[in-house]
């Protein structure tokens, strides 16, 4: 079980190149393409065929070039550019093509299509979407604000869109990555712009009176950015030129309350964002050197660097 204050060495025999975390389980990517769980696994998010704890690290997929977690589920997308899934399925949170499907997936499952995907993210907390190699969107599970979507756009009349994986229309837009969260949805195309859209309740980075902006709009125009960290009432994000920008309430990740994105640092150069995924407003960012800072509650109301005992 792994408790420390301070940065701790996991036990992996692997240069580990990206990691995600969800409901008390952890996921990590090695430079080989090898998928690493450990955690909680009450309903086969580790993917090891059980629903058996397990803190120990083990390998339970291969040749995978990305992950995405989200509260009980896992999404892969292989050097093939085949997405696989595993862990909850009760409330569609995997894609499937059957939507009476609501089984657990105890074991990577191949999400059985022709499409090339090169990119997937687990929607928190239901359904998820992937883009292909085309940078088109496909989307699957909850509704509509949670993903970007418009219901016309997938045929349907309601909100609530089929829990099967469906392609969605965006005109001529290609997409790179899509972030999800409860209640909003942003995405970065091909070319940097950043998108939002979300419910009543969400901060998407553009003034708005509708009880839904279901569309993807875009936000911050004349600004490319490669990376967006979102939470219920506010969103920091990272421009191609190292710079963080944050929008939303007033608290000590965003300094100031903001409806539109203002940019919040301009002396470091940061190359990654995150946020801490399930506690306290902490946000972490690393510089061009590879360092690592956070800052929020408790913390600073600016980036810091983090020590690390070596």
């Amino acid at each position: 079980m792994y408790n420390a204050k301070e940065p701790t060495k996991v036990n992996i025999d692997a240069k580990i190149v990206s990691i995600d975390a969800g409901q008390h389980f952890t996921v990590a990517l090695d430079e080989d393409g090898n998928v690493w769980t450990w955690g909680k696994n009450n309903c086969g998010q580790l993917g090891d065929g059980t629903t058996t704890e397990n803190q120990t690290p083990q390998k339970v997929l291969e040749n995978i070039s990305m992950i995405s977690v989200g509260y009980d589920c896992v999404l892969a997308i292989t050097k093939n550019n085949e997405l696989y899934s595993w862990g909850y399925g009760k409330q569609h949170y995997l894609p499937k093509d059957n939507s009476n499907d609501t089984n657990d997936y105890l074991v990577p499952t191949k999400y059985d299509s022709n499409v090339e995907f090169v990119y997937a993210e687990a929607g928190k907390p239901g359904g998820g979407t992937a883009i292909d190699k085309d940078g088109n969107r496909y989307v699957w599970g909850a509704y509509t604000y949670l993903l970007g979507v418009e219901p016309y756009q997938i045929g349907e009349e309601t909100e609530v869109i089929p829990f099967i994986v469906k392609k969605v229309s965006d005109d001529t837009i290609k997409f790179k990555k899509i972030f999800l969260y409860a209640n909003s949805a942003f995405a970065i195309d091909e070319n940097g712009n950043l998108y939002g859209a979300g419910n009543k309740n969400a901060v998407i980075g553009i003034s708005h009176e509708n009880e839904i902006v279901p569309k993807l709009t875009q936000i911050a125009e004349g600004t490319k950015f490669i990376e967006v960290c979102t939470r219920d009432k506010y969103t920091i994000a990272l421009d191609e030129n190292g710079n963080i920008w944050a929008w939303g309430e007033k608290n000590d990740i965003t300094t100031k309350e903001s409806v539109e994105p203002f940019k919040l640092t301009s002396d470091k150069k940061y190359t990654g964002i995150a946020f801490n995924n399930f506690s306290s407003k902490i946000a972490y960012a690393i510089d061009e050197n590879g360092n690592l800072y956070v800052w929020g509650e408790e913390k600073s109301t600016e980036p810091m660097l983090l020590k690390v005992n070596k």
